[in-house]
């Protein structure tokens, strides 16, 4: 893999040019969630706490061994995400909106199709802008995750582009009927209790190739974490590589102590659940893909 852009969230200078990506530096796109981790409110936004499957978790002593099996073997979402919807050169980019928690939850389901061998419909950012009515304006990712799941997504017309930023609620409102077949379905719940625990999760997620939606609260803004790196000496090890929508055309990464997410959320599944025969990231009959590193 190609040399990516590194930020050291523990360098002034370096969290000043994240800050400094958005049009309105001083303004949070991505605000803190209304839910509580593993709360009734969370589970009914559909946030299934990533504790309450214990099979599912890395043991914290295999990280190294379990990173390399997962890019020898292509089970991160960067790669699934790399091999369809978002080829090398992608770029997403919300152009001055405070739309962050809107272009990284989309891109967060259309890496989920992919995880699933689902046909490459493109989906719109901007179209979910009706739960804000359409102010610019940040929002909520667990609302963001509610309205996925109850309303689904808007395909892209045929012709617009994915960093659209057409606001109209009249164009959109033609197109409402199709968000229904682009619906979130399950979802893992990372704890934040404290960074050993939210990397165990957050690191479990990934290497069963679901990509996570993330939030950095101190920075105001959402993203997606598309894969990991094991490097000894960076913070706890781990290297999060992330899909930023600051019209980058390839990942970003981040280390430092503030490199550990404030929330993060594992897409398991979309709806419906029908796969096309013969993936390679074919699923289980409980909906979950099972690498091989967690079957022995």
């Amino acid at each position: 893999m190609v040399a990516l852009a590194r930020y050291d969230t523990d360098n002034p200078s370096h969290v000043q040019a994240l800050l400094e990506m958005k049009t309105r530096p001083e303004v949070a796109e991505a605000l803190p969630r209304q839910t509580t981790y593993a709360s009734m409110a969370a589970l009914r936004c559909g946030l299934m706490p990533v504790e309450a499957y214990p099979d599912v978790l890395v043991p914290q002593d295999t990280y190294k061994e379990v990173i390399e099996y997962c890019h020898t073997h292509k089970i991160f979402p960067m790669y699934h995400q790399r091999d369809t919807w978002a080829p090398e050169g992608f770029r997403s980019y919300q152009n001055g909106l405070g739309y962050c928690w809107t272009w990284s939850g989309t891109s967060w389901v259309l890496t989920i199709r992919a995880m699933e061998d689902k046909p490459a419909v493109m989906l719109s950012p901007v179209a979910q802008g009706k739960w804000v009515n359409w102010r610019n304006s940040g929002w909520y990712l667990d609302s963001f995750i509610d309205k996925a799941r109850s309303e689904g997504i808007c395909p892209l017309p045929q012709g617009v582009d994915f960093n659209s930023t057409n606001r109209s609620a009249s164009f959109w409102a033609q197109y409402d009927s199709q968000r229904k077949f682009y619906r979130l379905d399950s979802v893992w719940d990372c704890n934040n209790a404290n960074v050993t625990i939210m990397w165990q999760h957050a690191l479990s997620c990934l290497c069963y190739g679901c990509p996570l939606y993330i939030a950095y609260i101190w920075w105001g803004h959402a993203l997606m974490c598309v894969g990991v790196r094991w490097e000894e000496g960076a913070y706890m090890n781990l290297v999060p590589i992330i899909q930023n929508s600051h019209g980058e055309t390839t990942w970003i990464e981040l280390t430092g102590s503030k490199s550990v997410f404030s929330e993060a959320y594992g897409g398991v599944s979309t709806v419906p659940v029908e796969l096309a025969s013969g993936s390679r990231f074919a699923r289980s009959p409980g909906g979950l893909y099972v690498p091989a590193w967690a079957a022995t």
